[in-house]
């Protein structure tokens, strides 16, 4: 897959702005790719440094990007990646809902759409994906754009809903999920 063929293109940028991740689909070939490059200032045109196929995403369009910290990608198709190697980490299941790293945090969040009620924010842990909490939004509508502010104290999940606002701590905010029980089976 060229980057020139791409029908659509998401990215992120790590913090001291010299490299781009981006989502590259194709019409042709169903395959996503999470592609690295290198765009620091300097370099006459950005360089790739790699690129992995998104797991089972054929033909899916919008995969957001977003940056836990310049180590972990977060992906709203679910895939949390090593930003360095472009390893996948962790899968939580979640397919298409926005997601959003809190800085500061060592859990993001993922805002789900409850077709018969009240939407809800999980959060999950950012190196494991594994689902810590749950917290009641409050409001019916399609979920949006998530933001937060610069410290990761507040926030914000934009719905058709309405607009709602949270504090939140350096805890994950609800209900805990626990872990799941042992099969034992070794």
């Amino acid at each position: 897959l060229a980057v020139k063929d791409t029908v659509e293109k998401f990215g992120a940028l790590t913090s001291d702005k010299n490299t781009l991740f981006f989502v590259s689909g194709s019409s042709s070939t169903g395959y996503n790719a999470l592609r690295k490059f290198n765009v620091s200032a300097g370099i006459s045109k950005p360089v790739e440094l790699g690129y992995t196929y998104l797991f089972n995403s054929e033909f899916t369009r919008n995969i957001r990007l977003n940056l836990a910290d310049d180590n972990t990608l977060l992906t709203s198709w679910g895939s949390i990646y090593n930003a360095t190697t472009l390893a996948l980490n962790a899968k939580n299941g979640q397919n298409l809902l926005p997601v959003l790293a809190l800085p500061g945090r060592s859990f993001y969040a993922v805002a789900y759409d409850n077709a018969a009620g009240s939407d809800s924010l999980h959060f999950f842990d950012e190196q494991s994906s594994h689902h810590l909490s749950s917290l009641n939004i409050g409001v019916t509508g399609t979920p949006g754009i998530m933001a937060a502010t610069s410290d990761g104290n507040t926030l914000f999940v934009s719905s058709t809903g309405g607009m709602t606002k949270f504090e939140i701590g350096l805890t994950s905010p609800g209900i805990p999920v626990s872990l799941p029980q042992s099969l034992h089976q070794y």
